[in-house]
């Protein structure tokens, strides 16, 4: 089984790859798949964040021996192959993760409208939402999709990778390799998909346990999947430009290359920044609490600045409240602490309401009143990630951030591959007689290639940039004026 030359394949021709590579090696491609699936859920504490990539490109490299006869010899450029895989996967991940959060939930509402916990159940809408945001999220690594490998295989600079990979892409034709993307990666998550579906039509209760019984079957799917990419990367072997034969005039200046480099960024540090704030608990709710149950203290501020404090009858609570903020905390060091706040004007009033074994918290600032609810532990019942997404930033600013990154996804291909184009045709301007492209025709080729970019990015900049202001407020947590 030895690379070739030509146009990229079929679905059904990368798949027939994946097959015959994991049949030659069927114990290290599952091993290597199984390690790739285990590693995922450490991204989210850090070991994973080393871990996934690497493994994903010890599996690639696997199968692209396989493919050209030969071991693959490690080296730098590995590094950026990680980069890649870790960028694509917390994109995809934070990208559906948000989308299912902001749109996927519904509230619950208990007696009296004193609100609930929220059940983190995904409306159907939310799903669909969420899945939809997916394909979305490959069409924009879409140019990167042989960066990886061609990293892994050729070695070279990850610049002239992603360079490389988007000409590739565009010229073997587009909508053939997003097919094929798009069916590498449901091939990898058919099995969780499929056993959590039958989980939940049987029984829903154990879904996590259903969940686990889906693994040795992903440690399959993710080879396979990871496989067809690989078959699809067979043929386009031959046409790559060689890093060595690259030449200074056939590079983009730096400032345009650090604008795009920017503006590729923008969105995957707009969803991550935005999914990092999550962390931190939501604003109280404007207004003030409604009326009705047993009013506890209802009392302003003493002047001289001792500040308020309460404990409820039958529990190990204390409701305090001073210029400068309120707290709920428990005697033994739990509780839900610091109770945030949309501004930092001082404290006037503190109100207390209990209903049943709930408890109202008012606090008064500038004549404005925000209320929270908390339990006998004190813990906050309106502090759901929905309500702190949307404490966070408004609902169109996810959509601008959604629009963000499906318009530097449709216009990243055609500049990345222009510049590849420019990049190659510099290159062979420079392989001697009878190859030699007349140099007025570079110098054109040159000055349209780098003009289209440069207003493209003009154009893109406002739109990637006010997304990532929003993603970065919300991460810092500062008012935006809106």
């Amino acid at each position: 089984m030895v690379f070739g030359s030509g146009r990229a394949p079929g679905v059904a021709s990368s798949l027939a790859f994946a097959l015959r590579t994991f049949a030659a090696r069927p114990y290290a491609s599952s091993a290597l798949g199984a390690g790739v699936v285990l590693s995922l859920p450490g991204v989210c504490c850090g070991i994973g964040l080393l871990m996934a990539p690497w493994l994903l490109c010890e599996l690639l490299s696997l199968q692209i021996s396989e493919g050209r006869g030969e071991p693959v010899t490690r080296s730098a450029s590995w590094f950026g192959a990680c980069a890649i895989q870790l960028g694509a996967v917390l994109l995809m991940l934070s990208v559906a993760w948000i989308v299912w959060i902001g749109l996927g939930t519904e509230n619950a509402t208990g007696a009296e409208g004193v609100p609930l916990p929220q059940e983190l159940t995904p409306a159907l809408s939310g799903v669909g939402f969420a899945l939809l945001s997916v394909p979305l999220s490959l069409v924009f690594v879409l140019p990167f999709i042989h960066a990886p490998l061609i990293l892994i295989d050729r070695r070279g600079s990850l610049g002239g990778a992603v360079l490389e990979s988007a000409r590739l892409t565009a010229e073997a034709g587009v909508l053939r390799h997003l097919w094929l993307s798009l069916t590498a990666h449901a091939l990898q998550g058919a099995p969780l998909l499929a056993v959590v579906a039958i989980g939940v039509w049987v029984a829903p209760e154990p879904l996590p346990l259903w969940a686990l019984l889906c693994l040795p079957l992903m440690a399959v799917s993710v080879a396979l999947g990871q496989g067809m990419l690989v078959g699809a990367y067979r043929p386009l072997r031959a046409e790559l430009t060689p890093p060595s034969a690259a030449r200074p005039e056939g590079r983009a200046p730096a400032p345009l290359t650090a604008a795009w480099v920017l503006l590729v960024m923008a969105p995957l540090l707009s969803f991550a920044l935005l999914g990092a704030s999550l962390v931190r608990p939501s604003q109280l709710t404007a207004g003030a609490l409604p009326s009705g149950g047993e009013t506890l203290i209802d009392e302003r501020l003493p002047g001289d600045g001792s500040g308020l404090s309460l404990q409820p009858r039958g529990t190990t609570l204390y409701i305090e409240a001073d210029v400068y903020g309120g707290r709920v905390r428990a005697s033994d060091g739990g509780g839900t602490g610091r109770l945030p706040l949309p501004t930092g004007q001082p404290i006037e009033a503190l109100r207390v309401v209990r209903r049943g074994d709930l408890y109202g918290v008012e606090l008064r600032q500038a004549g404005r009143s925000h209320h929270c609810w908390v339990d006998r532990a004190g813990v906050r019942l309106d502090d759901h990630l929905p309500a702190r997404l949307a404490s966070r930033l408004p609902s169109w600013a996810l959509g601008l951030l959604l629009l963000s990154l499906l318009t530097t996804a449709a216009t990243m291909l055609p500049v990345l591959a222009g510049l590849a184009r420019m990049r190659r045709f510099s290159a062979r301007a420079q392989e001697g007689a009878g190859a030699t492209p007349p140099a007025d025709a570079v110098a054109e080729f040159r000055r349209r290639t780098i003009a289209r970019a440069t207003w493209t990015a003009l154009l893109l900049s406002p739109l990637s940039l006010s997304a990532l202001y929003f993603a970065l407020g919300a991460f810092l947590g500062f008012q935006l004026g809106w």
